[in-house]
């Protein structure tokens, strides 16, 4: 039995996964974003990086925390007495930056689902942490310690799984 590519019109076999002939994805889940075909179980599509629903974004799986950026390395690196508050939710990730005196502040939320990547860098005292998203711009949260940083990034590993 055969059937022909979607892509390349090929007669392939039946039971084809992928194409021989241009090596396209036939069968698995269809992305709603891009109408890509990804492997069966997967997380996040190859080619846009939409992110596929798992049981991990259900609202119960994110234990609520909060972490604070170090005092004396905002005050060093930054210039300001105020450092960043990162609050992480069922729902979302809130990242709260102080202005040069403290006197305004900005909330930045960040939905689960709207999360496509993350960068962590590390730093001889403290480190920093870059959350990428889908249609924003990348949040930066920097002057993390060491153990604090790391917490972060096991829970942002999680949504990659």
């Amino acid at each position: 039995m055969t059937q022909a590519c979607p892509e390349c019109r090929s007669v392939i076999p039946k039971e084809a996964r992928v194409c021989p002939a241009c090596a396209q994805r036939i069968t698995g889940i269809l992305c709603p974003d891009c109408l890509a075909f990804s492997p069966e179980g997967a997380k996040v599509c190859r080619h846009c990086q939409h992110r596929f629903k798992t049981d991990l974004q259900q609202p119960n799986t994110i234990r609520p925390f909060k972490v604070q950026a170090d005092q004396l390395a905002t005050l060093v690196l930054n210039w300001s007495l105020w450092p960043q508050k990162v609050s992480f939710t069922a729902d979302k990730i809130t990242v709260t930056s102080y202005g040069l005196l403290g006197l305004t502040s900005h909330d930045e939320e960040i939905p689960w689902e709207k999360i496509a990547g993350f960068s962590h860098r590390s730093g001889i005292f403290w480190d920093s942490i870059s959350i990428e998203t889908r249609g924003q711009s990348a949040s930066v949260v920097s002057c993390l310690k060491k153990a604090d940083a790391q917490r972060i990034r096991r829970v942002l590993q999680t949504l990659e799984r």
